[in-house]
């Protein structure tokens, strides 16, 4: 065998310790060849460390591919939060403006419930749904007539609120937001004195309803309502409804109109039957002084001893009128008593006077004309004027 001189490349016999050529030393030379393939075979080959040192760079790249693409991500992100819905409005409302009924609305909407940055502003949604109304855009119409009903846009004319709400109410499907459009609309007429349409509206009203109970209590509700507006004969038609439909609670009002009109027995018939509902006092009372504007006063003393004896202490007046009218004198006197002690009636003081006169008993007339001067009674003071005039007092 041989060996190669490392430095000057002169082929040597194995065992020889120096070049024979340039004397380098051969035996160092070897072992330092030796160690160094050792080290290599036990810790790493040259191709293994090549590999680990290229590991680093690629997690490097790694590294920077996942930053790069959350980068993006995130640019999107706050694009869309901050940039995007700006850049949206300004297009949106470049189109409402250019007259796209469907832009005009959706940015009534925006407007409406203040989204996309704007604040809430009930206004500019009317005006923006008025926009797309007027182009036929039924969802705009629908939105408009609910900020008027629900009076969050104010407008001098409510026959153009009526205008709109007519063409919503027309085309709604759920039944409850039918009935709450109608009797609103209802309500803008009744507020403006138009009856008439109000009427109607509320007749809308009760025909969509179902239950025959639910009918009977609002018809009841709108006979009070326009009884407190002191429209009394749209007031008994309600209150007429309402018993035709099985209520109970509008009787004893029905019975009150229909006796000022002097339907006395319409007045009588439905008292009693609002007697048997609830055991009133009052209406006691009531179907007492009607038999009394009948001149019946058997059965309105009947009545009127009934209503005292249930605890109704304002019918005395009424109740000594009944028996003043029979020519009980005493009973009358009585309680013509009564009813100005209690009352303070000022016509009982009157008729006290005018029964103690007619009696010549001039001293107790004199004292209750007196009393019913006091309490304004103006007839009491020419009927006390006439007994100074004719010196019986």
């Amino acid at each position: 065998m041989s060996q190669f001189c490392p430095k000057c490349g002169t082929k040597n016999i194995d065992e020889a310790k120096f070049c024979k050529n340039c004397g380098f030393n051969l035996l160092e030379a070897s072992n330092e060849l030796k160690k160094t393939n050792t080290y290599r075979t036990n810790e790493q080959s040259p191709s293994s460390l090549a590999a680990e040192q290229t590991k680093p760079d690629k997690e490097a790249d790694a590294f920077i591919y996942i930053a790069l693409v959350a980068g993006i991500f995130l640019f999107v992100i706050l694009w869309s939060i901050i940039e995007y819905p700006e850049y949206k409005l300004k297009s949106l409302k470049q189109d409402a403006e250019n007259g796209n009924n469907i832009a005009q609305y959706d940015l009534g909407m925006l407007y409406e419930k203040g989204e996309q940055g704007l604040s809430i502003d009930y206004a500019e949604a009317a005006i923006w749904f008025k926009k797309a109304a007027e182009d036929g855009h039924e969802k705009a119409t629908d939105e408009l007539c609910f900020l008027y009903l629900d009076k969050k846009v104010q407008t001098p004319n409510n026959a153009e609120i009526v205008d709109y709400c007519n063409d919503t109410y027309s085309s709604a499907n759920d039944l409850k937001r039918k009935q709450e459009i109608a009797e609103k609309i209802a309500d803008i007429y009744f507020n403006d004195a138009n009856f008439k349409n109000s009427k109607i509206w509320y007749q809308n009203v009760l025909e969509s309803m179902t239950s025959q109970s639910s009918k009977s209590n609002f018809a009841n509700k709108l006979g009070d309502k326009y009884f407190d507006n002191k429209n009394f004969k749209t007031s008994e038609y309600w209150y007429q409804k309402s018993v035709d439909l099985g209520g109970e609670d509008a009787k004893f009002r029905l019975a009150y109109l229909l006796s000022e009109r002097k339907q006395y027995n319409l007045a009588i018939k439905y008292y009693k039957e609002s007697l048997k509902f609830n055991n009133w006092e009052g209406t006691m009372g009531k179907l007492a002084g009607v038999y009394s504007d009948k001149k019946d006063y058997k059965n309105a003393i009947l009545w009127y001893e009934k209503a005292v004896n249930n605890g109704n202490k304002d019918v005395y007046f009424g109740y000594g009128y009944a028996y003043d009218m029979i020519g009980n004198t005493t009973k009358a006197i009585e309680l013509y008593k009564k009813s100005a002690l209690f009352d303070k009636e000022s016509a009982a003081m009157y008729n006290l006077g005018i029964t103690y006169k007619n009696l010549q008993d001039y001293q107790n007339a004199e004292y209750w004309y007196k009393e019913a001067v006091k309490h304004g009674d103006k007839d009491a003071n020419k009927a006390l004027q006439n007994l100074i005039s004719q010196g019986l007092i």
